[in-house]
């Protein structure tokens, strides 16, 4: 069962990944309490977050947020944007380019980084990514402080100092290994083809003749963006699966009736076909010197799911995308490698150069956002420190609050008028 799910999460192999490093609490727990369910029964009497988490929580409460935006978000375990995970970055594109001090940099490799020659910042050598021209030298720019959010290894290859090929020379951050993973979108005409549900991740044990196609898991993806059509027959589940009693509220707690409730859905036909999303390859992918092409990929989807779930239907449209090295594996020893890489960036760039991003505590866009949000404040409370780097808090032993009971994120209850 955990095996599928790291399947899903990180496409990457159970035996290898650092339970300390993923999922602290249960490491905690079983430290603290003397196992996984002696902890989870102690928060009962309230949740265990760390001292930093608890000021994060006090931090998002001085935002204005929208009372039934925070209502709703308290009671969802899955969101999704109307126009997919691109219109949360053109927003935040858009955002930016509406403040007069950020310039983006379009095209623009980075070919090395290093602190300048009087060690009072970072200097950075770029080249143009799409012409690039031997002729032509770098240009250079130096800055107060630079924020990573590079890989591990590319941050690694573009830090290397300027010495000898004879000099060894430690690379910034230690070896953190990274997946490839190929999604294979499909859409069939044909509505409900996949049964009810959100999908299903393949576990380690699933035999070669159950899955040699290396297949993690398959997601419905009618069941998270369902078309108007698809959220009444979803209402009627409910309706038979609480015996007629299913219950929804709006924000101030009031019972409301769900086909009241306003949506928007991702689809605009009333009526759609069935979506899916196999995901393939992942660790198992591990050395390989080549990868499926687009057609190999959808032919391997499709072999899943006539195994699998009697879909023989061919899709009317699909879509292939192979990621190469894109999530990276937290395996066994990793809170000491971040250690190392905090180490040597203090001693090599005197906390001008910080990193944030999917390989230091957390692989999800949730994860990333906070790495980043992480760095800014460390940046405002000491830009002069040679102590920070994005990764000083890793692997501290840290002091322990308990949340008042019912209450799941520090930013669930909004502020309304007249509140202290």
């Amino acid at each position: 069962a955990v095996s599928a799910m790291i399947h899903g999460i990180y496409a990457g192999d159970v035996w290898q990944l650092s339970i300390k490093s993923l999922f602290p609490s249960l490491w905690r727990y079983e430290k603290e309490y003397t196992s996984i369910a002696q902890g989870m029964l102690g928060q009962k009497e309230g949740r265990e977050v760390t001292r930093r988490e608890q000021a994060f929580m006090q931090e998002m409460k001085k935002f204005a947020w929208d009372l039934e935006f925070t209502a709703k978000l308290a009671r969802t375990n899955v969101f999704t944007f109307r126009e997919g995970l691109s219109q949360f970055s053109d927003r935040i594109v858009q955002k930016l380019k509406e403040n007069k001090n950020v310039v983006f940099k379009l095209d623009t490799a980075i070919k090395h980084i290093a602190r300048n020659e009087h060690a009072s910042g970072v200097e950075l050598r770029t080249v143009n990514a799409t012409k690039p021209d031997a002729n032509v030298p770098p240009e250079s720019s130096t800055h107060t402080h630079a924020i990573s959010t590079l890989s591990a290894h590319h941050l690694s290859a573009i830090a290397l100092p300027n010495v000898t090929s004879a000099v060894a020379v430690l690379p910034l951050v230690p070896k953190i290994p990274a997946v490839t993973v190929m999604t294979v979108n499909l859409y069939f005409r044909t509505p409900d083809l996949a049964p009810p549900g959100f999908g299903y991740l393949i576990p380690l044990a699933t035999s070669f003749e159950q899955n040699s196609e290396r297949a993690l898991g398959v997601v419905f993806d009618n069941a998270y963006s369902p078309s108007k059509d698809g959220l009444s027959m979803f209402f009627d589940l409910l309706d038979r699966n609480s015996a007629g009693k299913a219950v929804v509220r709006d924000s101030s707690g009031n019972e409301i009736n769900p086909r009241r409730v306003t949506v928007v859905t991702q689809d605009t036909v009333p009526k759609v076909g069935t979506k899916v999303t196999v995901m393939l390859g992942g660790h198992y992918w591990d050395g390989w010197p080549a990868y499926p092409s687009e057609q190999e990929g959808l032919e391997m989807a499709l072999s899943i799911l006539k195994r699998h779930l009697n879909i023989f239907e061919r899709p009317l449209l699909h879509q292939v995308n192979l990621s190469q090295d894109c999530i990276p594996q937290y395996h066994v020893g990793h809170e000491s490698r971040l250690k190392t890489a905090h180490q040597r960036l203090k001693e090599r760039f005197g906390g001008r150069l910080r990193v944030a991003g999917s390989w230091i505590e957390g692989v999800g866009v949730n994860d990333c956002l906070r790495s980043a949000w992480d760095v800014v404040k460390g940046l405002q409370e000491g830009p002069g420190s040679g102590e920070k780097t994005g990764l000083e808090m890793v692997g501290q032993e840290e002091a322990y609050a308990r949340l008042p009971v019912g209450l799941p994120t520090g930013f669930a209850r909004g502020k309304k008028e007249g509140d202290d």
